[in-house]
């Protein structure tokens, strides 16, 4: 949240003295700003790509997607090449809670910091505009752009909306970078839950191609689906579409619960990984074709405790959202033939505490489709031996620690995961995960056992971070993994 109007000022005054000769990154326009001195959108809405930077449709007209967000009236109207602007005012001041982002960062290299973010709130009037003078678009098949996320069950599953077909429909989906087909659910499945669930009806769109032959996958849960292939498009985003990408359509499914939310799974895994032959994951797909700026893909998983109105997250394609990270990005080389895999060098309870044994596989996958971390039966008995509270199910061997974590004897340390030789924290009450339903005061433990072959870093992990899966170039996979600490992320305790 912004901690006061003249902050804001003072940046539209150099946004607007600021005007850059240097040439322009595909896709993006010369923007400069002006502002009415009571005008003073909250952080995050001042950050979003859909105010400052645009993406395009191969149309005539772009459109700022977030200004309903950011202005309660508004009116725009952008044409290719010519100037425009927008205005908007709010009804009445509102309310800003716990912003996280921290700094302004246009596209066009001009680096602008708001200073004073604190943990108050600030009631703002919203009037104002902002001037895009004479944009100049260079590549209308630019394709970095975003997919938004929605948390599902306070932290169980992070969900985007992927289009499907000519015209696009609509589907909920997990984004999985621990598989790598891209799964959708048949009209005519009869145990996928259609009543609670959405299909993808490829009568319906003009792209589809179905191809006639079969498949199977099977994911770690047990779950087994079956059904024919296809191809079509797939839209990430607004601006980002995968041509005549391979489909999974799922006419049957056995075992898995099916009481998740999704209706299919996005897999983003390196390609190698899929179960079907010569399939191309949908950002591989996008790379090879040349519509990304950059050859990887950011992804930010924004935790339940933030509150709804900061939102989920979000994957960003072919580009890196600076202003989640906190310090340096760091890249780790993948190891793993299949997955995005790195080699891990330990496990910590705070600083020094060593919990992995001397024949534990030092290996990791980066896994946004798994919730938890699961990680050797030694590790994780060392962990929770070091929670004071913390209990095994001798039934099921989960492990449990008190709900109440950070307020049990003693001060619990974060966790730490060493990757390329430095330390990666998981906060404490990241731990305790759910309640056990037993009414017993204890929680599922964030972290498990189990995985004696590597150590799975699920969305425990990943919500504590900002990742960055780079292919390296388009014409020679390279593959990579960024990883960096958060803005939004409070600082961890080693000690």
């Amino acid at each position: 949240m912004l901690s006061a109007l003249p902050s804001l000022a003072l940046l539209a005054a150099a946004a607007v003295s600021s005007t850059h000769a240097t040439a322009l990154v595909a896709g993006q326009v010369a923007v400069s700003l002006s502002y009415n001195p009571d005008y003073a959108p909250t952080a995050v809405d001042l950050l979003t790509d859909g105010i400052l930077r645009y993406d395009l449709f191969k149309s005539s007209v772009t459109r700022f997607p977030l200004l309903g967000k950011a202005l309660r009236t508004a009116k725009l109207d952008i044409a290719l090449g010519k100037r425009a602007s927008f205005t908007g005012r709010s009804n009445a001041a509102r309310a800003v809670h716990n912003r996280r982002l921290l700094g302004l960062k246009l596209d066009l290299g001009l680096d602008l910091s708001i200073p004073g973010l604190v943990d108050t709130d600030v009631d703002a009037a919203l009037d104002g505009s902002v001037d895009l003078g004479a944009g100049t678009i260079v590549d209308e098949n630019w394709g970095t752009s975003t997919t938004r996320l929605t948390n599902s069950q306070k932290d169980n599953a992070w969900f985007g909306t992927i289009g499907f077909g000519t015209p696009a429909q609509n589907i909920t989906m997990l984004l999985d970078t621990g598989s790598a087909d891209t799964i959708t659910l048949s009209r005519g499945c009869t145990t996928c839950q259609l009543n609670n669930h959405t299909a993808f009806d490829g009568s319906k769109s003009s792209t589809y191609m179905p191809l006639r032959k079969a498949f199977t996958v099977a994911y770690g849960d047990g779950t087994r689906m079956s059904g024919t292939l296809a191809k079509d498009k797939v839209q990430l985003a607004p601006a980002v579409v995968a041509e005549q990408q391979l489909l999974a359509s799922v006419t049957q499914k056995e075992k898995g619960s099916g009481a998740g939310l999704w209706s299919g799974i996005l897999g983003l895994g390196p390609d190698q990984l899929s179960y079907i032959e010569d399939n191309v994951t949908p950002p591989s797909n996008l790379i090879k074709a040349g519509k990304l700026a950059e050859p990887l893909f950011g992804v930010a998983l924004i935790p339940a405790k933030q509150g709804p109105r900061i939102g989920g997250g979000e994957y960003k394609w072919g580009a890196i959202t600076q202003n989640y990270i906190k310090g340096d990005l760091v890249y780790t080389n993948v190891t793993s033939s299949f997955y995005w895999g790195v080699d891990m060098q330990e496990i910590y309870y705070g600083s020094d505490k060593k919990l992995m044994a001397a024949a534990d596989a030092r290996r990791c996958i980066i896994d946004t489709g798994t919730t938890l971390i699961y990680t050797s039966d030694a590790a994780a008995q060392a962990l929770h031996a070091s929670i004071p509270g913390a209990s095994r199910n001798q039934q099921d061997g989960a492990y449990y620690v008190p709900c109440n974590i950070n307020n049990f004897v003693g001060n619990v340390l974060d966790v730490f995961i060493e990757i390329g030789g430095r330390k990666w924290g998981i906060t404490s009450e990241d731990l305790a995960f759910r309640p056990s339903g037993r009414n017993d005061g204890l929680c599922v433990s964030g972290i498990q056992g189990g995985a004696n072959q590597f150590t799975v870093l699920g969305d425990v992990f990943i919500k504590n971070h900002y990742l960055v899966f780079n292919y390296g170039s388009a014409d020679k996979y390279s593959l990579k993994v960024g990883i960096a600490d958060r803005i939004d992320i409070r600082s961890f305790k080693s000690s």
